[in-house]
C-alpha cells in the first residue's frame, strides 16, 4: 500500500514510498520550495464500504454544510479573480489549488433557488474590495464584499464569524444573505500561522427542526436589526435561515394550520449579551374552542465546528400514538390529584 506521486506540471520532486496503511490526513512537504514557502500536500485515506478511497489534495478545504450550492471564487494578491467560479454542493467539500490557497484570499455567495419571505435590509461594511465582473450573482446576490485569507482565521485574535452577500439590486429591500463560518485547525500544530492547513466550513447560521406530528407555520423577528423571516415547515424538517444572525435578540413564534389553536405568542430564543432577558424554552398554544393549553419545547443546539451556528427543534415532552384500533380518551392528571377519570381528549 505504498504510492509514488508526481504532481504534472509542477516544479516539485516526486513523492516516493508514500505509505497508505492507516485512515486518516497524512501531509507530506513538497521540495524544492516555492518563493521561500515550504507547500504540502495531503493524502487524505478512508474506509468505505470496505474500498479504501484516497483523495490527494491540498490542506485547506471549504467544507459546505449548508443546504444550498455555494459558488467559490479566488482572488490573487493583485485584487483580481484567479481562476473560474466553483460550484461547492451542499455537504461537499472543495480544496483550494495548494499554491493558491497560500496567497490568495476567497469570497462566496449562494448559488441555486430558495423561497425567501423577508422584509426590510441592513448595510454592511465593504472592508475589502477586489475587480471582477460582478454581476452574475446567485440568486439575486452578489459575492462577499470581504474576502477572507486562511490567515484571518489563524491569529489570536478572534476571528469574524458571519460573512454576508449584499442584494444585487439595492431597490428590492431584501435582506443580507449571512454564511456562518468556522475554520477547523489544530492551534497546537507547530505549523499554526505558517501554512494554511485547516477545513474552512460554511453553515447556516440558524437552523429550524420541525419534531412534532405536525406541519407549522413560523416566524422569526430579529428586534436588533429589523429582520422578518416567515416560513412553513413539514413535520420531521429543517429549515437553514440566513438572514439572521444569533447573538442578535430574536423572537419565534410558531401556527400550526388545519388545528384549533391559535398562533403562539413570541418566545424568545436568542439574546444580545447585554440584554437582561431570559432564554424561552417553551411556547404556549391557546386552544380557540376550549382555551385549553399546549405547551411545546424549544431545545437550542450548538451546530458542531460552526462558529456558532444553532439549531431550534420543536418538540412535544410526549406524543399519544393510538394503534388500539379504538378511540381513547384522556386527560391531564396533576401530580398530586386523584386518578379520577373525566372526559378530555379523544385519540381515533
Amino acid at each position: 500500500n505504498n504510492l509514488n506521486v508526481q504532481i504534472d506540471g509542477a516544479m516539485w520532486e516526486s513523492l516516493r514510498d508514500i505509505k497508505l496503511d492507516t485512515e486518516g490526513e497524512h501531509m507530506h512537504a513538497l521540495r524544492p520550495m516555492v518563493k521561500n514557502v515550504q507547500h504540502r500536500i495531503v493524502f487524505d485515506v478512508k474506509l468505505v464500504d470496505n474500498i479504501k478511497i484516497v483523495t490527494i489534495r491540498s490542506s485547506l478545504v471549504i467544507e459546505n454544510r449548508t443546504l444550498l450550492s455555494v459558488d467559490v471564487a479566488s482572488i490573487d494578491p493583485s485584487g483580481n479573480m484567479d481562476g473560474s467560479v466553483k460550484k461547492v454542493a451542499p455537504g461537499e467539500d472543495y480544496a483550494i489549488p495548494i499554491e493558491k490557497a497560500y496567497t490568495n484570499r476567497l469570497c462566496i455567495r449562494p448559488d441555486g433557488k430558495l423561497n425567501f419571505f423577508f422584509s426590510t435590509s441592513s448595510n454592511i461594511l465593504n472592508t475589502h474590495t477586489y475587480t471582477h465582473n460582478n454581476t452574475i450573482a446567485g440568486f439575486g446576490y452578489r459575492w462577499t464584499e470581504k474576502a477572507f485569507h486562511w490567515k484571518d482565521f489563524a491569529s489570536p485574535a478572534k476571528p469574524q464569524s458571519t460573512f454576508s452577500c449584499l442584494a444585487e439590486d439595492a431597490d428590492n429591500n431584501m435582506p443580507p444573505f449571512i454564511f456562518q463560518i468556522n475554520a477547523r485547525l489544530d492551534k497546537k500544530s507547530i505549523l499554526f500561522g505558517q501554512y494554511p492547513v485547516m477545513g474552512i466550513r460554511l453553515s447556516a447560521p440558524i437552523e429550524i427542526e420541525n419534531l412534532l406530528p405536525f406541519d407549522f407555520n413560523f416566524r422569526i423577528v430579529d428586534k436588533t436589526s429589523g429582520q422578518d423571516f416567515s416560513s412553513y415547515l413539514r413535520k420531521g424538517g429543517i429549515t437553514p435561515i440566513h438572514v439572521i444572525e444569533n447573538g442578535h435578540l430574536v423572537l419565534l413564534n410558531v401556527e400550526m394550520p388545519d388545528t384549533d389553536y391559535k398562533r403562539s405568542e413570541y418566545a424568545i430564543i436568542s439574546t444580545k449579551r447585554t440584554d437582561d432577558l431570559d432564554i424561552d424554552h417553551s411556547i404556549e398554544l391557546v386552544n380557540r374552542k376550549d382555551k385549553s393549553k399546549l405547551n411545546i419545547r424549544i431545545n437550542t443546539l450548538d451546530i458542531p465546528d460552526s462558529g456558532g451556528a444553532k439549531k431550534y427543534s420543536i418538540f412535544s415532552p410526549y406524543i399519544i400514538i393510538n394503534k388500539t384500533g379504538l378511540p381513547i380518551s384522556f386527560k391531564e392528571k396533576p401530580a398530586w390529584a386523584e386518578a379520577l377519570y373525566s372526559a378530555g381528549e379523544t385519540v381515533t
